[in-house]
């Protein structure tokens, strides 16, 4: 039986998740300090890096890159990191293919652009990319887990490049979901290409004769290393107070972010202003789903729930409402990018079934072998 923090609902089949002896995240331990973070101090920290950038401005005069999708977060990030912090930023986008970018993702980031900034978009090759989405999806039922890495390459690639000294990015999920990868690191991100999708940066596993996918049509996707005496990645969020899924999106529809315009149980998740600029998320959660026992639903509650929203029995019965709902239009959109049958998406989205937690019942139906769902 899947057991879970007793504080979230965060399941103990999370990917890293640490629980203490009291049977409470990391996670929702984090968020017990942020009422005694001693936030001076720590706005001394960001000073401390912001001046060290300043001094060693690129070139073109560039003091940071925000690496941006224009959604709620980035759009957050890049006016803070200007408006708030004086500083003069670069924004560097990793563009979907065009065939797979929402209207409302177009949207949203042309939106961000027409505030005034300086940007750069990398978008790799769309055959290697859709090819490597397959390959994710029938190897590891994760269809991010290549592309993810690119987001960070770019960003990291052009710094290099211009010789901007900082990149500002969100939140360290490590922190705010609990995760071991770097959960110790603060604001600094050490540990990117150690996370668990990126899984240490080893690109050869992606090399693949009969997809014809080879070691040089990689090289958007790997992620550089770097002297720490002259590049630093950050955590943002890491250094604001009051930065959160909810508080960023209520900031960014100010400035006019655009929303997924569907009922939430056709995406799996209790917003509508997150990843808006990808129709192949709900899908991939439901297969997270059938992996884990858990989706996009649970992860977002589980932070009301940390934050004080809400009660952890409301988030229950959401999470059993939402998680794992995906319309059906979204699988046909996936099986048609990357050209397969209905069918043959099922069969392997049901070999992702975790069966040490997803038992039949008497009628012959699935079901979570969870409290929450008995």
């Amino acid at each position: 039986m899947i057991k879970y923090c007793k504080r979230c609902i965060t399941p103990t089949t999370r990917p890293g998740l640490i629980l203490d002896n009291d049977g409470i995240c990391q996670g929702c331990r984090y968020f017990e300090t942020l009422k005694e973070i001693d936030w001076d101090k720590r706005k001394a920290e960001l000073n401390n890096i912001l001046k060290w950038a300043r001094d060693k401005k690129s070139p073109q005069g560039y003091d940071a890159i925000v690496s941006v999708s224009g959604g709620k977060d980035s759009l957050r990030q890049a006016l803070y990191a200007r408006d708030s912090l004086g500083l003069n930023v670069l924004l560097v986008s990793t563009r979907y293919p065009p065939e797979k970018v929402t209207e409302v993702g177009v949207r949203n980031f042309d939106n961000l652009v027409s505030l005034g900034f300086d940007t750069i978009s990398i978008t790799p090759n769309p055959e290697i990319y859709k090819k490597l989405m397959k390959k994710c999806f029938y190897e590891y039922g994760n269809i991010y887990k290549a592309s993810e890495s690119i987001v960070y390459a770019s960003a990291h690639k052009i710094a290099i490049m211009y010789d901007i000294p900082l990149i500002l990015l969100g939140e360290n999920g490590s922190l705010v979901y609990g995760d071991k990868a770097s959960n110790k690191d603060g604001g600094i991100a050490k540990n990117i290409r150690n996370n668990n999708t990126i899984g240490g940066g080893d690109l050869s596993i992606y090399i693949d004769e009969e997809l014809d996918i080879k070691e040089e049509d990689l090289n958007a996707f790997e992620i550089p290393y770097y002297n720490d005496e002259d590049l630093k990645v950050i955590y943002l969020g890491y250094y604001m107070k009051d930065f959160s899924q909810i508080t960023n999106a209520v900031y960014a529809m100010t400035y006019g972010l655009d929303y997924i315009h569907e009922p939430l149980n056709k995406l799996g998740t209790i917003y509508n202003f997150g990843q808006t600029d990808t129709d192949f998320m709900p899908m991939n959660q439901l297969i997270k789903f059938y992996k884990f026992g858990f989706g996009k639903a649970s992860e977002d509650l589980s932070e009301l729930i940390k934050l004080g929203i809400m009660s952890r029995e409301t988030a229950i019965e959401l999470a059993k409402t939402l998680d794992g709902k995906c319309d059906r239009k979204y699988i046909l959109m996936f099986c048609d990018y990357i050209g397969i049958s209905e069918k043959e998406f099922w069969e392997v989205a049901e070999k992702y079934r975790n069966q040490d937690i997803w038992k039949k019942n008497k009628y012959g139906k699935w079901e979570l072998d969870s409290e929450f769902y008995k």
